[in-house]
């Protein structure tokens, strides 16, 4: 049996180690909370509210054809790779704030960060340990301001029609580089989701070249932050 194990092993790190860099770059996932609130019930965390303002839905490992990866089926993780929800204590204010979950019943956040960690971002282990992933999208997230431009540009989440490219363009000249935006459905289209793309290192901005699910039409609503 340890003959065996010592067999093994090597070609279980090789593999874990190739799954964990088995990406071509990185979408941030910005989300509308008015949009999301719109066909969901909606509870603030238990620990704080957020800012209202896009939040993060995640930073996502992709490939050049436009699909993600669902790392969370790859071999299991070594316990130190694993969601550990005491290194998140550093971070838990901003997290608060920028990444918040707005599942019910009302949570700490934890179950929503662990799912992200385990179904896309495992597989950027290669780049980045847990602390270092969160921190990297937040500070990716803080380097822009969506809203404050749309709203610049009398852009507002009030329930209005708005031009999708025109929305699109104002994204553009931020981030310096092609998004992608998502819209959801209920009565009428609604921005839902800014995919900003990053290198595989993720620390850059670059163009967003893929087709993304639920595309927006030429007019689209934007929704007031939700109450709640």
């Amino acid at each position: 049996d340890e003959v065996m194990i010592r067999l093994i092993l090597p070609f279980l790190l090789v593999f874990s180690v190739t799954a964990a860099s088995n990406y071509d770059y990185f979408h941030l996932v910005l989300q509308w909370p008015g949009s999301y609130c719109n066909v969901n019930r909606c509870c603030p965390m238990s620990t704080g509210y957020p800012k209202k303002n896009f939040t993060i839905h995640g930073l996502w490992p992709a490939f050049r054809n436009g699909t993600f990866p669902s790392c969370d089926k790859n071999p299991p993780l070594p316990p130190a790779s694993r969601y550990n929800q005491n290194r998140m204590g550093p971070l838990n204010d901003m997290m608060i704030e920028h990444w918040h979950s707005f599942r019910c019943p009302s949570s700490d956040g934890h179950s929503f960060w662990r799912h992200e960690w385990d179904k896309h971002d495992t597989c950027s282990l290669s780049r980045f340990d847990q602390l270092s992933y969160f921190e990297a999208a937040l500070e990716l997230k803080n380097k822009v301001d969506i809203l404050l431009r749309l709203n610049e540009r009398n852009i507002f989440p009030n329930n209005s029609d708005y031009a999708s490219n025109v929305i699109f363009q104002i994204i553009r000249r931020e981030v310096s580089y092609e998004p992608a935006i998502q819209c959801n459905t209920k009565s009428g289209l609604r921005l839902y989701c800014i995919h900003i793309c990053i290198n595989k290192q993720g620390n850059q901005f670059i163009d967003c070249k893929v087709s993304i699910k639920r595309k927006c039409t030429s007019q689209i609503v934007f929704p007031p932050f939700p109450k709640i």
